[in-house]
């Protein structure tokens, strides 16, 4: 773990700056995950059932499975930022 000194002024700064990156992340992430819920819905499967298919070569190459998966990591990643900076104690 690593810890820093702030003076109060500059952790009312971190915090304020914070807090706006976390809403900005879970509106990213509530527009992602309704990308992928429509995906699921059109074409009857969930994103791991999708996963399996394209990795395995089973689906093709049309641009919307490249859609789909760029939905499904962003997702992943906008959650494992999300995750992070709810960890971050000031």
């Amino acid at each position: 773990m690593v810890k820093l000194s702030l003076d109060e002024e500059a952790v009312v700064l971190i915090k304020s700056g914070l807090n706006l990156k976390k809403c900005v992340l879970k509106l990213n992430l509530e527009e992602y995950r309704k990308r992928l819920s429509a995906f699921e819905l059109k074409h009857n499967m969930s994103s791991h059932q999708f996963l399996r298919k394209f990795n395995s070569g089973q689906l093709g190459d049309e641009q919307y499975l490249f859609d789909w998966l760029f939905a499904h990591k962003t997702c992943k990643e906008l959650s494992k930022k999300l995750s992070l900076l709810n960890h971050v104690k000031l």
